[in-house]
């Protein structure tokens, strides 16, 4: 699978240069990617028959009538734990937890990858406008400069509608991670339960992922506006400086990835999620 080429519009303004090297990384990546997620749900959905013994035994100390051998506790209105309504209801959760969970791991590696093809385009921006300015006829360089501008604002409009397509899916996956690890950190601190850790660690680092990827756009865009260090602007006649200056003022306002109303994904992102989950964390081990 070519993960870059899913936007193969390249007859315009050309084709990054690092286009098919970071291509090939990502299609090994995803490999690996793949391998590990589903080694995590595969053993997270596997733990939960080694707790059987000892949740029988919490069964008969508290006079419990917990369904042992479970992915997730589930209750229904009749008794199904007996042949063959458990093991359909333990088929059905597997099923589940492999299409509700791997589906959000490759999600979040599609965004990581989409990501990285908006900064290698960006990338590629800057690339174009340096090679623009260093041009001796000024004729050709202000051809090739308006060319520069149209692909810049392309390039914006790319990361616009990411965000328009991806920002509610990101809004609903940040608002859910904080809480989530959360639980399973104080899960992890009291009882130490396999699938439960495995679960956490798989999610901090999807949630790494994109926030990696979000972070790369944002410094990408802003890398347009130091293309001023890169060529001799003051021989450059007076109105395409002024040009030039309007370009590196739009570069000032980064692309991001956004969340919805939780803002832009950086590193910082990864910040405000740990200290959600430190809280409740904090507030789980003073009340529970």
């Amino acid at each position: 699978m070519n993960i870059l080429f899913f936007c193969p519009d390249f007859q315009t303004f050309g084709k990054p240069n690092d286009l098919d090297a970071r291509n090939r990384f990502l299609n090994k990546l995803s490999k690996i990617y793949i391998v590990y997620h589903s080694t995590i749900i595969s053993f997270m959905v596997i733990s939960s028959l080694f707790y059987i013994p000892q949740c029988k035994e919490n069964n008969i100390v508290k006079n419990q009538k917990e369904v042992c051998g479970l992915p997730a506790l589930t209750w229904l209105p009749f008794n199904f734990d007996v042949v063959p309504f458990k093991q359909i209801v333990y088929l059905y959760q597997v099923y589940s937890v492999l299409i509700v969970y791997q589906t959000a791991g490759l999600l979040s590696f599609f965004m990581f990858a989409t990501l990285e093809h908006l900064v290698l385009r960006f990338n590629h921006v800057g690339d174009m406008f340096v090679e623009t300015l260093s041009e001796k006829n000024p004729v050709i360089r202000r051809q090739k400069f308006i060319v520069a501008v149209k692909y810049h604002q392309a390039v914006i409009e790319m990361g616009n509608l990411v965000n328009r397509c991806f920002s509610p899916c990101m809004m609903v996956h940040i608002s859910l991670t904080g809480p989530f690890i959360g639980v399973a950190a104080y899960t992890f601190l009291t009882k130490i339960p396999l699938d439960t850790t495995a679960l956490m660690i798989g999610w901090m680092i999807s949630t790494f992922t994109v926030c990696q990827g979000g972070q790369r756009l944002m410094e990408a865009s802003l890398n347009i506006g130091n293309i001023m260090y890169k060529v001799d602007w003051y021989n450059l006649e007076a109105d395409l400086q002024k040009d030039l200056l309007l370009v590196i003022i739009r570069s000032r306002k980064p692309v991001y990835l956004r969340a919805g109303p939780f803002g832009p994904i950086t590193y910082s992102t990864i910040s405000t999620i740990l200290k959600t989950s430190y809280s409740y964390v904090t507030l789980l081990l003073q009340t529970m």
